[in-house]
């Protein structure tokens, strides 16, 4: 029992975490003591803390279900449910451990492990302090006639049982790490005989063959302010280094600013290799270094990632929390909470951080003379690469944050009862894995399972058969990957690269990511032939041969992440050849089809019905719609789901009554059926009720039975126009007036009209307060709108007069302000003014009410 009565904690089930803890703790700690003990004076105090979160991760969702489950079977007797947690806690040990570690099988496995683990990374650690000892005090001109050890920490994900180590050395603090010898020592070559060693810098480091120790690095300050301007333009040249040396994965974490110079803590992923289909494209380019910002806020007013460039900046992070707190009716739940990153990797001056806002055109300097030494001394770099092939760099299957939410997926109680429930768990998720040669993937997902069953963040390097020692679950054989490049090749591959037309565009990368000068705005200038035209080409590029389009586009938080065009009509190749045909010399239709009916996905964005309203468009109505049978579909809505598809397919019907058409529209509406829509609060005709409801009028009109007209009836009161404070197609007033017009078009029902016609002048106002010009969000969505009832003849005079109006506004403020040009998209970007102007002229129905 524990003796503790009217039980005080700092944290949910402390008492019994801390007990568990420190009788892990305790039993490492006893062992080393017994083998090192009267030799050497080593501290392991704060070990216990590391040891204390690890078992606290691992059991508290087991703890959390397990005492509902107790207060359950107890609940007759004590309402008390405090009372019940002090007694659940008290009486732990009493066979309630044992029932846990009886009941979760893979409770008992972990927790061993972790101590065999724990001992064996700690042993190995002092081991190899003690057999160096001499070396490591001579090289850091130390006293080699004292050696205390203190443990401070572990650093970085837990890859293995070997873990890298913050510690202290004779009370000075030291970092040892068991990866990438082999590379730091090419790497920092590399530096001495190509970049002189002027630049940027590595921790003094002292290597040897399974591990290696680097001096600490602080974030020491300028010593002047013109530091600053070095500091960045080392940075540049630093981007360019790690952009040569195929570098990937040089978040802030990975850099510290010590004065003038930027210096690379972690050189592990410095040298990478690369796959032939991505030569000349993002995944060669100055991007895959993860130096450069690829993501801004919504409204391009500062970075939102981690990049190794950049500014002060805040992080989301995911923290354990609970409801109704040291009871027996706990409840598990993760937050989330905004905090303020780290801004070590920042120089500062008077203990100041300076961010790169104010320094960019430092950083373009620096990077171009990165390049020009590169190019000056390339016959010293091929002689030093030429050995490369011996090296075994890291190897990325998927992002670290997917292990690591799978790790923490894999404490919860269901994965803990069953090896193979668990296994087989993993196997669903982890079923695709990327560039493995299809032989091959099984192999490598098992690996993959291997290291998480063990409680690793799964970490693979890659080597050539020739160089394997020995056969181990972290081994990736060259031969095994499709299109994979070896070291040297990459290396290679990426001298031969180097050429003005590629300076050329990795600085445009550059400008893009950092916005230097404010280059991704500009004025629109309609004075102009074709302003639109030069603008969306100058965001398409040919590298190597290779067509890139490239374009800012929002991710589902609103935020700008720069990247490739993807195929469809939303924001993809199909909505440039949608806005102006001479985009064809670019782009295959044939080809961009063919990818949207091989993905099986549906969506407006890029999926099949992309596809169906880009004929419409173009007057191409005989073209077929197929019957997919296999379709994929995660959502209902019209802008990505189901219900787009929906009124696409019904707006075929409407112009060819077939049969079968008719029978395929009333299996898709059965599927739509089976999703309760009633509950639904998201307002809007892209993603909410807006688009929803116009289903149950087509199912109406269809079957004539009274229950899809009794729902329409039940959303339309919950998609109340009053809810809409916003002009905006996607959520706002423009797109409930579309679904009211597409319902107006379906029924002929003057209803529907008379509400269009009554909430223009509250449309008018909301287009002179829109800040964004877009046809998915901004003032040519709504102009789009009203382009379209003026072709139904649906506005009176007045109204045409003020629609003229509004449209000579926009045109000449566009003139005038500077406005994002590098989203050259078709629903969030600057392809949407092109469609707009060519609508116009060609008298085209609208792809905002989906050609109805």
């Amino acid at each position: 029992m524990i003796k503790k009565s009217n039980i005080r904690e700092n944290e949910c089930f402390e008492v019994v975490i801390e007990n568990i803890s420190k009788t892990i703790y305790k039993e490492v700690q006893r062992k080393i003591q017994d083998i090192y003990r009267n030799k050497f004076l080593i501290i392991l105090d704060k070990l216990y803390l590391e040891v204390y979160q690890d078992i606290r991760n691992l059991l508290i969702p087991i703890l959390v279900q397990d005492i509902n489950e107790w207060q359950e079977s107890i609940e007759n007797e004590s309402n008390d449910y405090k009372k019940q947690y002090e007694i659940y806690c008290e009486n732990f040990f009493e066979g309630r451990y044992t029932y846990l570690l009886n009941r979760y099988k893979r409770l008992a496995d972990t927790i061993n492990l972790y101590k065999v683990d724990l001992f064996f990374s700690i042993n190995k650690f002092i081991l190899n302090l003690i057999e160096n000892r001499r070396k490591i005090c001579l090289f850091f001109l130390l006293d080699t006639n004292k050696f205390i050890i203190e443990f401070i920490k572990f650093v970085g994900d837990k890859h293995s049982a070997d873990r890298n180590i913050c510690f202290k050395l004779n009370n000075i603090i030291f970092y040892y790490k068991i990866r990438g010898m082999k590379v730091q020592l090419l790497a920092d070559k590399i530096n001495k005989e190509v970049f002189s060693c002027k630049y940027f810098k590595f921790p003094k480091s002292i290597i040897f063959t399974n591990f290696m120790i680097q001096e600490n690095v602080i974030n020491n300050d300028c010593e002047n302010i013109k530091d600053i301007e070095s500091f960045y333009f080392n940075t540049g040249v630093m981007l360019f280094y790690i952009y040569l040396l195929n570098g990937i994965d040089f978040h802030n974490e990975n850099i510290i600013a010590d004065g003038r110079f930027p210096i690379l803590i972690d050189t592990e992923t410095v040298i990478s290799t690369i796959s032939s289909k991505d030569i000349g494209d993002l995944g060669s380019s100055v991007f895959a270094s993860a130096m450069l910002p690829m993501k801004y806020s919504k409204y391009y007013n500062g970075i939102c990632d981690t990049s190794g460039i950049g500014q002060k900046n805040k992080i989301l992070k995911k923290y354990i929390a609970f409801e109704n707190p040291f009871s027996s009716k706990i409840k598990l739940k993760f937050i989330k909470i905004l905090e303020d990153d780290i801004v070590s990797f920042l120089p500062k001056f008077n203990g100041v951080n300076y961010d790169a806002l104010n320094y960019l055109h430092c950083i373009v300097n620096g990077f171009q003379h990165g390049y020009n030494l590169a190019m000056k001394n390339k016959l010293a770099y091929k002689r030093i690469i030429d050995n490369a092939d011996n090296l075994m760099p890291r190897f990325i299957f998927r992002n670290t944050c997917i292990y690591s939410e799978l790790l923490q997926r894999l404490y919860a109680p269901d994965t803990m009862k069953s090896n193979i429930y668990t296994y087989n768990f993993l196997k669903k998720f982890l079923k695709n894995i990327p560039h493995v040669n299809s032989d091959k993937k099984e192999k490598y997902i098992n690996q993959e399972i291997e290291q998480l069953l063990k409680g690793y963040i799964p970490h693979f390097k890659i080597c050539s058969k020739n160089y394997i020692l020995r056969s181990n679950s972290e081994e990736v054989l060259y031969e095994d990957l499709s299109e994979t490049l070896s070291v040297k090749k990459s290396l290679m591959t990426k001298l031969m690269q180097l050429s003005k037309e590629d300076l050329f565009f990795q600085i445009e990368l550059i400008s893009v990511s950092l916005n230097i000068n404010n280059h991704n705005f500009k004025k629109i200038n309609f004075n102009y032939n074709k302003p639109i035209l030069r603008l969306i080409e100058e965001s398409i590029h040919v590298i190597n041969g290779k067509l890139l389009v490239l374009t800012l586009q929002k991710d589902w938080q609103g935020n700008y992440i720069y990247g490739n065009i993807k195929d469809g009509l939303y924001e993809g190749a199909l909505g440039l050849l949608l806005a102006e045909s001479q985009f064809n010399s670019y782009f295959s239709y044939q080809k961009i089809e063919k990818n949207i009916l091989d993905s099986k996905d549906i969506g407006l964005i890029n999926g099949y019905s992309s596809i169906i309203l880009y004929n419409y468009y173009v007057s191409n109505l005989e073209k077929e719609v197929y019957f997919l049978e296999d379709i994929i579909f995660t959502q209902y809505d019209v802008i990505d789901g189901l219900a787009g598809y929906i009124l696409l397919v019904y707006r075929k019907y409407i112009i060819n009554k077939e049969e079968l058409l008719l029978d395929y529209i009333l299996k898709l509406i059965e599927k739509f059926m089976m999703f309760s829509i009633v509950n639904e609060e998201k307002i809007g005709f892209a993603h909410g009720l807006s688009g929803l409801k116009i289903i149950y009028i087509i199912a109406f009109k269809l079957t004539n039975k009274q229950k899809y007209l009794d729902k329409y009836k039940v959303i339309d009161e919950k998609d109340d126009i009053s809810r809409y404070s916003s002009g905006a197609w996607c959520n706002g007033l423009t797109g409930y007036l579309v679904s009211e017009y597409i319902m107006y078009k379906i029924t002929n029902k003057e209803t529907h009209l008379i509400k269009i016609i009554d909430n223009l002048d509250k449309l008018f106002i909301f287009a002179y307060k829109i800040d964004d010009y877009c046809l998915c969000h901004g003032v040519f969505g709504i102009l789009d709108f009203l382009l379209t009832l003026q072709q139904n003849n649906l506005l009176n005079d007045e109204f045409k007069l003020k629609f003229k109006k509004l449209e000579e506004d926009v045109f000449t403020t566009l003139d005038k302000k500077s406005i994002l040009i590098k989203d050259i998209s078709l629903f969030t970007g600057i392809s949407g003014i092109q469609y707009y102007y060519n609508r116009k002229k060609e008298n085209r129905k609208s792809i905002l009410s989906l050609c109805y």
